[in-house]
């Protein structure tokens, strides 16, 4: 495998061995191109500091969460505790096995009461996890839903077990950051790209105006703001654009 990425132009990587035929977890990159450091590997996941020129340098975990939840405790016991003392940027993105609501498993043969009350339990329990890290998900362009079982007919149950999720400082530095959802051919999980800077090339001069809810967690946010309402403008809307402006600065 080593010598089959070399040919792409990968000539770097780090690898988890599978236990059995899952967990097993592979991180390749071009050193040309970015700096990647490995801090830590385990079952369930890769953390390494990600340095690029012109960027800050942000911490990356890449998680492949055990298909049983006694072993995901520990994956989210270790993200906990990580979080407790984080203040770099820090995406965490990867196959969870876990979903945040009825909204991301669809089912053709329906669900009984037990099956839905256990996903409920099952989906509280995972967003009480990513408030406990302080991490808030990307979102994705479609397709929403990244896992199938390929069963035919009424058997087949698909759900969004992939996701990109990030904390407010990765979210505020990069506001453009991206997820899109490739469709799926010979695997079971659809394939997805994170886009740092968004999915079209970066143009500021174009860029539209968007509004990110983290900004209101800056300390000088509401200060921003009244200076910004303070200034004199002929109309609401020419006011609009000067707050834009400067809360973008």
């Amino acid at each position: 495998m080593g010598m089959f990425f070399n040919c792409m132009g990968f000539m770097a990587l780090a690898h988890v061995d599978s236990i059995g035929q899952s967990g097993d977890i592979w991180m390749i990159w071009n050193p040309n191109v970015v700096n990647v450091r490995v801090v830590e590997a385990c079952s369930q996941q890769i953390i390494t500091t990600i340095s690029e020129q012109d960027y800050q340098d942000w911490l990356l975990s890449a998680v492949y969460a055990s298909p049983y939840a006694s072993k995901r405790d520990g994956l989210w016991e270790h993200l906990e505790a990580i979080a407790k003392s984080m203040n770099e940027l820090w995406p965490v993105v990867g196959d969870f096995n876990e979903f945040t609501s009825q909204n991301e498993k669809r089912s053709l043969q329906g669900s009984n009461n037990q099956s839905i009350s256990q996903d409920q339990r099952r989906s509280r329990k995972f967003n009480e996890r990513l408030n406990n890290c302080n991490l808030m998900d990307l979102g994705c362009a479609r397709p929403w839903l990244t896992w199938s079982n390929y069963r035919k007919g009424w058997a087949n149950t698909m759900v969004r077990l992939d996701r990109a999720l990030c904390n407010i400082e990765w979210r505020t530095t990069l506001p453009d950051g991206a997820v899109k959802n490739l469709p799926c051919t010979y695997l079971d999980h659809s394939p997805m790209m994170v886009f740092t800077q968004g999915k079209s090339p970066f143009n500021p001069s174009c860029k539209p105006f968007k509004f990110v809810v983290a900004w209101i967690t800056h300390e000088n946010f509401k200060v921003v703001v009244e200076d910004s309402c303070a200034k004199p403008s002929p109309s609401l809307n020419e006011s609009l654009a000067i707050l834009a402006q400067d809360v973008s600065t």
